[in-house]
């Protein structure tokens, strides 16, 4: 059964080919219920082609420095991600209650990697980031998928 505002999902597998429905569902009349036809479209394009990883498989992010500094670029690499999308990337104070900040964004491969130059901000929302280790998230758009990782403030090494 279908009803009017519902969402389908339908598996592509990468491929965007449309999908041709019925233009109307057939009216089956009772004595007791009205049915109310419902008017379908006739092809259904995909939202995009994101592919997904394995079922199993999660992202994971690492950087090119265990150490670095307000001010040093260290170029994050991350594996597993939806291929062809787009990812933010977020940074905090490692023990700051506060959110996320966005810091950057950057598009995932074919392969579902991400390669990412990222030259760590002095300060983000008002608080400067010196004292702290830095938490890290880069997060997917349409599909919410994430890494996340966390490096020591203090010269790179």
């Amino acid at each position: 059964l279908l009803y009017v505002g519902q969402v389908l999902c339908l598996p592509n597998n990468g491929v965007a080919l449309p999908l041709v429905v019925p233009t109307a569902l057939p009216v089956i009349a009772t004595p007791v219920v009205p049915v109310v036809p419902v008017i379908v479209p006739t092809a259904v394009t995909p939202v995009s082609s994101i592919v997904l990883p394995a079922a199993g498989v999660f992202p994971s992010i690492s950087f090119d420095h265990t150490m670095s500094a307000p001010g040093d670029t260290i170029t994050i690499s991350g594996i597993n991600f939806p291929a062809n999308g787009v990812a933010d990337v977020f940074i905090k104070p490692l023990t700051s209650p506060a959110a996320y900040m966005v810091a950057g964004s950057t598009t995932t491969s074919a392969t579902g990697t991400v390669s990412y130059a990222f030259t760590i901000p002095t300060s983000i929302g008002g608080q400067t980031l010196t004292g702290y280790a830095f938490s890290v998230l880069v997060k997917e758009h349409t599909t919410g998928y994430y890494g996340y990782n966390y490096f020591l403030n203090g010269p790179a090494r």
